[in-house]
């Protein structure tokens, strides 16, 4: 059927019902469009306030970056001074050390009674050994000392002279000898009232350790051999060390693991003498430990020896000794009231290890903040190189000796580090380890050879 034109009226209404669907879809669209606004508004405002933060951030960050400059400059003009301080000091000590030497060399050395000085070096080389005390009194004309020492005491009464020995008696005070010794050191032996209360009641300073031939408590410290002065100087004539110090033989060799064993070994008994004393070091380095002409080690440098309290700690407020080898404890107890115990000595003896084994400390750090940072940090700071052979037990051991105090090695006593695999050995034990020769490691051949210096 074919169907007629379309009246007016129905396309109007065609046209009608067109427009309401155009407007439907217009409307519908809209209102997505709406939608679509609203979103977009918000990202804008989340990002400008992102933004905002942004900038915030920035600004805090290069406050933080001024900051550090400004300690970093503050830090490099600190340490600038400290190396001058060290230097200005370094240059003083030389010049105290060449005036020493011309001083020594201009003594008349043959002036001396050989026989009475003799007798002295007999006795202190006896097999006994005991504390000994550097005590002084002044008078108008000199200066004594007397090193109290078992049941004698040697007082070297010195005056700015030739040194000329002799031993007291009731006739010295007779005023005819007395014009002849007034410009000549006195040597003389007396009693003490009681030197072992004196050695009991006597605290840090002016204490030396006598060591002895063939004992187990002293030896592992240098000899105080005797003491003289001039008008301006007290000199402490020490035992001589022909073997250098440890710094000398690791410059010299690479150092394998027997003698790093060997040497820990002896500054682990070396450290159990003096803590048996009830003092602890707390400067425990390479360059404090000197070598015999026998290659034995013994320990030197006791400046910063203290001694302990009835509960083995140390009031400190202060870092003391080394950066590269301080313990954290000693760190922290910084600008307050810490404590220390021998276990900073402990922590020493890891670095000390390392050292040996590696060739440089573990925490070194340009800077002296920087070496104190990983020393805080040491549980991540800790490592080892990958190109450096060591053993397993060598690792064990510097690792239990660098971790924390309380659980650090040598806490419960000296025994759990005797006992630890790294020391197992052939040649030695803790008690025979003075027997072993070792001339051969420390290049000298007597107390004439001063290769190893």
């Amino acid at each position: 059927m074919i169907s007629g034109p379309s009246t007016p009226y129905e396309t109007l209404e065609e046209s009608n019902r067109t427009l309401t669907v155009d407007v439907a879809n217009l409307a519908s669209e809209k209102e997505e469009l709406n939608n679509k606004l609203k979103h977009i508004q918000q990202k804008l405002e989340k990002i400008k306030e992102e933004e905002k933060q942004m900038k915030s951030l920035t600004v805090s960050y290069e406050k933080q970056i001024q900051v550090e400059k400004t300690l970093k400059i503050q830090m490099i003009e600190e340490e600038s001074q400290v190396r001058l301080e060290m230097q200005m000091s370094l240059d003083s000590k030389d010049s105290d050390i060449e005036r020493l030497r011309s001083q020594l060399t201009s003594l008349s050395i043959h002036s001396l009674d050989t026989t009475s000085i003799s007798s002295i070096g007999n006795d202190l080389d006896s097999d006994e050994a005991y504390p000994v005390r550097i005590t002084h009194s002044h008078t108008s004309e000199s200066m004594s000392f007397t090193y109290q020492r078992s049941s004698k005491s040697v007082c070297i009464d010195t005056r700015p002279c030739r040194i000329a020995p002799r031993f007291s008696s009731d006739s010295d005070e007779e005023e005819d000898e007395e014009d002849e010794w007034r410009q000549t050191p006195a040597l003389t032996y007396e009693m003490p009232p009681d030197p072992e209360a004196a050695a009991a009641e006597s605290g840090l300073e002016g204490w030396l350790s006598m060591p002895a031939k063939n004992t187990k408590r002293f030896g592992w410290d240098k000899k105080l051999c005797c003491a003289f002065q001039d008008e301006k100087y007290l000199y402490l004539v020490m035992e001589f060390m022909p073997g250098g110090d440890l710094v000398t033989l690791t410059s010299n060799y690479d150092i394998p693991e027997e003698w790093a064993q060997f040497y820990t070994a002896e500054v682990v008994l070396a450290l159990d003498a003096i803590h048996s004393l009830g003092f602890i070091h707390r400067d425990i380095k390479p360059d404090n430990m000197l070598l015999d002409r026998n290659g034995h080690l013994k320990l030197a440098d006791f400046g910063t020896c203290t001694k302990m309290d009835s509960t083995g700690l140390v009031s400190c407020d202060a870092a003391v000794g080394t950066p590269d080898y301080i313990s954290p404890e000693v760190l922290i107890s910084q600008g307050g009231t810490g404590y220390d115990g021998r276990e900073c000595d402990w922590w020493s003896v890891g670095v000390f290890i390392y050292e040996l084994l590696v060739g440089d400390t573990p925490f070194y750090s340009e800077s002296l903040v920087g070496t104190y940072g990983k020393i805080m940090d040491h549980k991540n700071s800790l490592t080892f190189p990958d190109d450096i052979e060591m053993s397993k037990d060598a690792k064990d051991l510097i690792c239990a000796f660098l971790s924390s105090r309380e659980m650090r090695l040598g806490r419960t006593g000296v025994n759990e580090i005797k006992c630890h695999p790294f020391f197992k050995n052939d040649q030695w034990t803790f008690d025979t380890i003075r027997d072993n020769d070792r001339r051969g490691v420390s290049g000298a051949s007597g107390d004439a050879d001063v290769s190893g210096q």
